[in-house]
């Protein structure tokens, strides 16, 4: 699978806590974010 996901995430969530919660939803160990969230 591959793409882009635009995501306006809470000001208290890291970046890591949105990667962490998209790898346990998508099941997918290759996820990252590309700078800043």
């Amino acid at each position: 699978m591959n793409g882009v996901l635009a995501i306006d995430k809470p000001e208290n969530y890291t970046s890591f806590d949105v990667v962490a919660r998209l790898r346990g939803i998508l099941k997918m160990r290759k996820i990252g974010h590309g700078g800043t969230l």
